[in-house]
């Protein structure tokens, strides 16, 4: 099968459709009308017993091709790249965060992987009109449901790629931001990115490990996973993708001689579904992921604030067409793309990661062969 998504039910079998192959706070004050919720009362869970297994062939396929892992976090931030030779410019991810989290390859993927995440998309809208998805297992359906809004998020950039921000996307004949504009149509109910987040996931799965199912597309965004989430691993996943965010710079960080925690502004949106008695909920929540670098952070924080918004693309070259629209010297061009210097940079975090594996520690070093001091996790965003 060159793509798609397999469903196999208990009694019966239905066969694989096959395919070719804002400012940092915005989260806490974005929130989703009444009537959009009463409209969206239709997707709570009503489980009915059947034990329905969906097998998310294609998506996996796509995904492990597509994807490229970072690794954990190193809690320290990456210096500035420098510019090439003969000229000021830096083309590329810039952001001191820009390490964190895994990449999507939009730069570089064939057609025929575009037309496969086009197909398994439609795919998943398919099946989600065909099947009652309030009747499956709850963690069927909460699988059902990351992995929807992840192809969404990956098939509406790659539409309009190159881009560098898209959060700052405007959809549709509304021109409705990224995030609030309807992208799918399940059970004659237009969903947008955070009606399937807040409205469905967060509303009914009261639990903050579910955040980290959703990937934004940004590199503030929690990982995208090289593989489709399942109902018997969901779980798990979620777990692995909440140690790796919250100890994370990304997740939990602050600046040189500020005490304060400085949050992601994630948390912010699902504040008052999933941390009511905030920020008591939060802290609670992230003690039980931190590492002894967080635990201690939180400790010695006497508040939590939301920290910047790092809105880049979560790609490999910062959503920079192949070709510069402004003028950059030969030299420049020549000296290396944005793509061969993030890949570089990888490089040096992995052996740095080894390291640290070898020996339980890793001393002080840059992520770049530059002979600048790269700061740590408590000095100036760089």
């Amino acid at each position: 099968m060159a793509g798609g998504l397999c469903v196999v039910f208990t009694a019966t079998t239905l066969g694989c459709a096959t395919a070719p192959p804002k400012d940092p706070e915005a989260g806490a004050s974005e929130v989703i009308r009444p009537h959009r919720l009463e409209r969206l009362g239709v997707f709570e869970p009503r489980p009915a017993g059947r034990r329905d297994v969906i097998d998310y062939v294609g998506i996996d396929r796509i995904l492990k091709n597509i994807v490229v892992l970072s690794g954990p976090s190193l809690r320290r931030r990456a210096i500035r790249p420098r510019p090439s030779t003969g000229t000021r410019i830096v083309l590329g991810h810039v952001s001191p965060f820009r390490l964190e989290g895994n990449k999507v390859t939009f730069s570089r993927m064939t057609p025929a992987q575009r037309d496969a995440v086009f197909a398994n998309l439609e795919d998943l809208i398919s099946f989600g009109n065909q099947v009652e998805i309030t009747r499956l297992p709850r963690s069927a359906q909460l699988a059902y449901w990351f992995n929807l809004h992840n192809m969404l998020v990956i098939s509406e950039i790659l539409k309009r790629y190159p881009i560098r921000v898209p959060r700052r996307l405007k959809l549709g004949p509304q021109s409705l931001p990224f995030h609030d504009a309807p992208v799918v149509t399940i059970h004659g109910i237009a969903l947008s990115l955070r009606d399937i987040r807040v409205g469905i996931v967060y509303r009914h799965w009261p639990d903050p490990r579910v955040m980290y199912g959703f990937f934004h597309g940004d590199l503030a965004s929690p990982s995208i996973r090289n593989h489709a989430y399942k109902a018997d691993t969901v779980w798990a996943d979620l777990d692995k993708n909440a140690g790796k965010f919250v100890n994370a710079l990304r997740g939990v960080h602050r600046r040189i001689r500020d005490p304060i925690a400085l949050v992601s502004p994630i948390y912010g949106e699902a504040k008052a579904a999933l941390f009511p008695v905030w920020p008591d909920d939060l802290i609670e929540h992230l003690n039980a992921f931190a590492g002894p670098s967080v635990t201690s952070l939180l400790e010695e924080a006497p508040s939590v604030a939301f920290g910047p918004y790092e809105e880049r693309i979560a790609d490999m070259v910062g959503g920079e067409a192949s070709m510069p629209s402004r003028m950059v010297s030969m030299s420049a061009l020549l000296s290396g793309s944005p793509y061969h210097r993030m890949v570089g940079e990888f490089v040096v975090k992995y052996q740095l990661l080894a390291r640290r594996l070898r020996h339980g520690t890793v001393t002080v070093e840059d992520l770049s062969s530059d002979d600048e001091t790269s700061k740590d996790e408590d000095g100036d965003d760089g």
